[in-house]
């Protein structure tokens, strides 16, 4: 009885030992980059991918996250999923930074009001006078003579801005 007891447990451990070694690793994370957003290739069966930025770290069900606000950044990913253990850890840094010095140059021409584009802006405001209107573009149609000040700036990710434009008046 104690010698198939023996057996049993050796058997049992065994079993467990290899049966262990069968579970299949996620592959590791390739192509981190960032470009308005910070991306990464999909990893095959991966159900969530978990990111460390800085130090915070955030579990994202898809290979992206958002980021704008302006700095350096230490990033590591790696993907879990259900039945599968986790891929190794890969990383990456990079820098945002806006330029808040851009220089915008307004003109207008026969009632088109133009500048030009910011690198990294999200969106552009043109104020006339108390007027603010919010622009994706580069130019505007203003039907009329302008008769108050009129400038525009432009807005980055992070919420910050260029100083405004020359003024037209």
């Amino acid at each position: 009885m104690k010698r198939f007891l023996i057996i049993i447990t050796l058997f049992i451990s065994v079993s467990f030992m290899f049966g262990c070694n069968n579970v299949k690793e996620l592959v590791a994370v390739e192509n981190i980059n960032f470009d308005e957003f910070l991306t990464w290739n999909a990893v095959e069966h991966a159900d969530n991918y978990v990111v460390n930025v800085n130090g915070e770290e955030f579990v994202v069900p898809v290979p992206y996250l958002f980021i704008a606000a302006e700095g350096s950044y230490e990033v590591s990913v790696y993907a879990k999923a259900d039945g599968y253990k986790d891929s190794l850890v890969s990383e990456f840094s990079f820098e945002i930074d806006y330029d808040q010095n851009a220089s915008i140059v307004l003109s207008m021409n026969d009632g088109n009001l133009s500048w030009n584009e910011v690198a990294k802006a999200t969106h552009y405001f043109l104020v006339i006078g108390s007027e603010v209107i919010r622009l994706e573009n580069t130019n505007y149609e203003y039907e009329g003579s302008l008769t108050e000040e009129v400038y525009v700036y432009a807005i980055f990710p992070d919420g910050s801005k260029t100083a405004n434009s020359n003024i037209l008046n």
